[in-house]
């Protein structure tokens, strides 16, 4: 079985995955002689990030599938109200079959902006039709696109709202996956890196992912949040404050 992990935020969608097709090189591990897959910025081929719905489509046993959808914030307030669940199964777009993600792909690219798009779901056995206006890109939140593949599939991970900081599971450890670059500038002076082992969150001592993430959960929008963390068994901590929750999400899906 092979775990995917969609980590979303706002302004960055972080996809865990193990994808053959995917961009990739090779990053030699210290002191070992096994190479580990890594990143790199790009939507593989079989997948679609449709941004209108806040969606993204995957294949699953060859139906072209709703395989994530964001929070429905992350749209145009014009398409709350749109109604699509993962698991549907997107058989036709502006009346033609779809087969295949680049059949999707073809009819979206077709559509003129401000035309509307119209999919054709099957959920269970019922048929039912999603209309949309395809956006202008340009006018569209802008969205990173993170595709970190490797021989660690099934590790939890989370996108910390209002850090830019990708938090992951070690073992029965937890750690800090990565500082994105561009991320929010209330951690630029942080002194945070890759690797650093997570301790606590605020006065809670974390030993393990899940304790790490009902103790960040605990925490309101709007209010302070401290991490810390240990390098080199040196002990350091930041803080920052917590944005929209709806930007620190972990959804996994199981496939063969």
């Amino acid at each position: 079985m092979t775990k995917l992990n969609f980590i979303v935020a706002v302004c960055c969608v972080v996809v865990v995955a193990s994808m053959a097709d995917a961009q990739k090189k090779a990053v030699r591990r210290e002191g070992g002689d096994k190479t580990m897959e890594k990143t790199v910025v790009g939507m593989p081929d079989d997948m679609f990030d449709m941004a209108e719905l806040a969606v993204i489509v995957g294949v699953q046993e060859g139906k072209v599938v709703i395989d994530n959808v964001m929070d429905k914030n992350m749209r145009p307030k014009e398409n709350e109200s749109v109604d699509i669940q993962p698991g549907d199964v997107i058989m036709m777009a502006n009346g033609k079959r779809i087969k295949s993600i680049q059949d999707l792909k073809d009819a979206y690219a077709a559509a003129e902006i401000g035309s509307e798009v119209k999919l054709g779901l099957q959920r269970n056995d019922q048929m039912s039709i999603a209309s949309f206006a395809k956006a202008d890109p340009a006018k569209m939140p802008k969205r990173r696109i993170m595709i970190n593949r490797g021989g660690e599939g099934g590790r939890d991970m989370m996108m910390l709202s209002g850090a830019g900081m990708l938090v992951g599971s070690k073992g029965k450890e937890v750690t800090i996956e990565d500082v994105m670059s561009d991320g929010p500038s209330a951690l630029k002076d942080a002194d945070a890196k890759k690797g650093d082992l997570i301790t606590g969150v605020n006065d809670t001592k974390v030993t393990s992912f899940k304790e790490f993430a009902d103790a960040f959960k605990k925490v309101g929008v709007g209010e302070k949040v401290t991490i810390h963390t240990s390098r080199n068994n040196k002990n350091i901590s930041f803080t920052f404050t917590k944005s929209d929750g709806g930007a620190q999400r972990i959804i996994r899906r199981t496939q063969d």
